[in-house]
């Protein structure tokens, strides 16, 4: 399996939220959070610089009966570019009613290369295209024997959850061709300050674990503690080192 771009990596720990490959059962039962047309701008840093700037957009919402299309970017500010160069678009499908995804697309540009990968859903696997130019095409299916979820639909799926301090949620959730078991936990309410006012937070500690071992990444994520739950900021700890992303502007939350 060839390894994808580090901006690609980045969002998937933002937005992931995971621990142990053990069979938990998937305990994200409500039904998912996202407003109609809702639009995030977000800030990218490391080592306390700014790297890069990004997007998400939801097409359709997270009303019952729609399919939301979640699609998020991110690119290198230009003196970052200088040295790495990133352009890179995720795109998940996520069914509101059965609250899975679907599918995942994800186009990366990054220092003049370029990759597709493609993911489809089912049931009990998840079939995966990786295209380069130049090369055959790379096909896999991964076993999910209990479903399998993307990231953005994770979010979007911990923002309709209750959220009280000391929840505990686990789910399956498959990231860069792999399949690992997701935990995230309600560790209490803290005040940040988002769009230059204090506000009062939800704070999630998730972790990655795959086949009982946990892996490298880590993330702390502040959702507000309102019917918003907007990710005012997520501080993720990746194999390309401690990675901070602010939210610097939202429209349409629900």
């Amino acid at each position: 399996m060839k390894r994808l771009g580090p901006a690609v990596a980045f969002l998937s720990a933002l937005l992931s939220t995971a621990e142990a490959n053990a069979p938990l059962a998937n305990t994200l039962t409500a039904p998912p959070r996202c407003g109609t047309g809702e639009r995030w701008s977000l800030e990218f840093q490391l080592l306390q610089l700014t790297g890069a700037y990004g997007t998400v957009e939801i097409e359709g919402g997270c009303t019952s009966g729609q399919k939301a299309t979640i699609t998020g970017s991110v690119e290198t500010t230009e003196l970052i570019s200088y040295l790495w160069r990133v352009r890179d678009t995720l795109q998940a499908v996520m069914d509101v009613d059965a609250r899975r995804t679907l599918s995942m697309r994800v186009w990366e540009y990054e220092n003049g290369r370029r990759r597709y990968r493609e993911e489809t859903y089912h049931p009990d696997n998840v079939h995966m295209r990786l295209m380069v130019p130049g090369t055959d095409p790379e096909v896999t299916t991964t076993p999910a024997p209990r479903g399998a979820l993307d990231p953005f639909t994770v979010l979007m799926l911990l923002r309709g959850q209750r959220l009280a301090d000391g929840e505990l949620h686990t789910f399956p959730i498959f990231s860069k061709g792999i399949m690992y078991e997701g935990k995230v936990k309600v560790a209490g309410r803290r005040t940040l300050e988002f769009l230059g006012q204090p506000h009062r937070t939800v704070l999630l500690l998730a972790t990655f674990t795959r086949g009982g071992k946990p892996a490298s990444v880590r993330a702390e994520i502040w959702l507000t503690d309102d019917d918003r739950r907007l990710p005012v900021q997520v501080q993720a700890i990746t194999s390309y080192g401690h990675l901070t992303s602010v939210l610097t502007a939202v429209a349409n939350a629900p």
